[in-house]
C-alpha cells in the first residue's frame, strides 16, 4: 500500500462475525497445491458482511442497485467525523462517521452507536450522496422501520456499513470506494482512504 493511504476494510476471515440470521460466513480450499497443483478457495457469505456498500434497493423497491453506483463516487473528496462532531456547513459528497468501534469483531456488536434520525436529515439537506459508518447498521439492531435507511434511500444516498476507522482521525480525505461488481443491492466493499 502506497505510503499515507489507510485501508479501511475489515478483514473477512472464517468466523467472521455477522448480522444476526444472516448466513455465517464461510472460506474453505477447494483446491489445494498437494492435490491439484494450484490454491483455490470458495467463499459464501451475505453481501451484507463485513465492510459493504448498500444502495437504495436495499430497503426500497426498484432502488438502485450496486451496477447503478456512480463512478465519481468511487473516488471522491470526503470528510470523516466523529458521530457526535457538530456537522460544518457545507459538506462533500462522501461523508464517513466515526462511532468507535473496532477495526476487529470478535463477536457481532450487539450494542453499538447508529445514526440519529436527526443527522440523517441534516446529511441529506447538506447533500450528502454517500454516508459511512463504523458500526454493523446506520439503524439500530432491534429496528424494525429501518428509518435511517430509508430516509437515506428516498434521498438516493448510498450506504457503506462496517468500516474500519480506529486508526483514522477526522478531517478531509480523498476516499476510495470499490465495490464488488454484482446484480445485487449490496456487495462487499474496499474502502481507502488518504489525505488530500
Amino acid at each position: 500500500m502506497a505510503p499515507g493511504v489507510k485501508d479501511l476494510t475489515r478483514i473477512l476471515h472464517p468466523g467472521h462475525p455477522v448480522w444476526p440470521g444472516d448466513a455465517p460466513f464461510e472460506l474453505k480450499p477447494t483446491a489445494t497445491f498437494p492435490k491439484d497443483g494450484v490454491l483455490v478457495h470458495e467463499a459464501r457469505l451475505s453481501l451484507h458482511t463485513g465492510t459493504h456498500l448498500e444502495g437504495p434497493g436495499h430497503v426500497l423497491r426498484g432502488g438502485a442497485g450496486i451496477l447503478d453506483f456512480p463512478p465519481e463516487l468511487m473516488l471522491a473528496e470526503g470528510i470523516l467525523l466523529d458521530l457526535e462532531a457538530p456537522l460544518p456547513q457545507t459538506l462533500p459528497a462522501l461523508v464517513f462517521l466515526k462511532t468507535g468501534e473496532p477495526d476487529t469483531w470478535r463477536a457481532f456488536p450487539e450494542v453499538y452507536r447508529p445514526l440519529p434520525p436527526k443527522l440523517a436529515r441534516a446529511l441529506v439537506d447538506l447533500g450528502a450522496k454517500l454516508v459511512g459508518t463504523d458500526a454493523p447498521s446506520v439503524d439500530p439492531i432491534d429496528s424494525r422501520d429501518l428509518e435511517v435507511h430509508h430516509l437515506l434511500a428516498r434521498a438516493g444516498v448510498w450506504v457503506l456499513e462496517g468500516l474500519a476507522l480506529a486508526s483514522v482521525g477526522p478531517g478531509r480525505y480523498r476516499f476510495g470506494v470499490f465495490p464488488l461488481r454484482l446484480a445485487a443491492e449490496a456487495a462487499p466493499a474496499r474502502v481507502l482512504a488518504w489525505e488530500t
